[in-house]
């Protein structure tokens, strides 16, 4: 989604609070930049990716379901930065782990996935513009616009493909789709 921070408070600005992950602005030394950090479980991983202050920029955050993660944003001339990260734990869905659908089905007996069923499978609540507590230590001062969660995990091609227009919300693996836009042009 679309990302324009206004302030960032110096021991980060949460954007996203997922439980077991966090996307995480925090300010560096330059006036006006933030970088972007990923926090999965108790591991924080810095990130090469820096968002400006009062600028909107297309930042993009996928999961493989396991450790894998990739951080991407779009800028002005329309190309994609992206960076692969790898944390040393994976996310919480089920037991201790973060099973995909095939993993499931897949799954043998006294595995922690043996026998559920994708409705089973609880997925946190998710914040965004703080942490999921609801205080204001990591408040995101900014605006968000156009937050869109996968299924799946995005290309570079899929996140330059889409990021500047708006979704019907039926696209293949598109989960919660808030395009922001309630009140504009007679939208609800």
């Amino acid at each position: 989604g679309r990302v324009r921070p206004e302030t960032v408070t110096a021991d980060g600005s949460m954007l996203i609070d997922g439980g077991a992950f966090a996307i995480v602005l925090k300010p560096t030394q330059t006036e006006g930049q933030n970088k972007v950090y990923l926090q999965v479980g108790s591991e924080e991983i810095e990130t090469d990716i820096v968002l400006m202050n009062n600028l909107f920029t297309n930042l993009s955050v996928s999961n493989n379901g396991s450790t894998g993660w990739t951080v991407r944003v779009v800028n002005d001339a329309e190309t994609v930065t992206s960076q692969s990260l790898t944390a040393a734990e994976a996310i919480t869905w089920i037991g201790n782990t973060y099973f995909t659908q095939a993993e499931i089905d897949a799954a043998v007996e006294g595995h922690a996935a043996y026998g559920k069923k994708t409705t089973d499978v609880k997925i946190p609540a998710v914040s965004f513009g703080g942490d999921r507590s609801f205080t204001t230590d990591h408040s995101f001062i900014g605006c968000l616009d156009d937050i869109r969660l996968w299924s799946k995990e995005l290309t570079d091609d899929d996140v330059l493909g889409s990021f500047d227009r708006l979704l019907t919300g039926t696209e293949s693996g598109l989960k919660p789709y808030w395009p922001m836009d309630e009140g504009l042009n007679g939208h609800d």
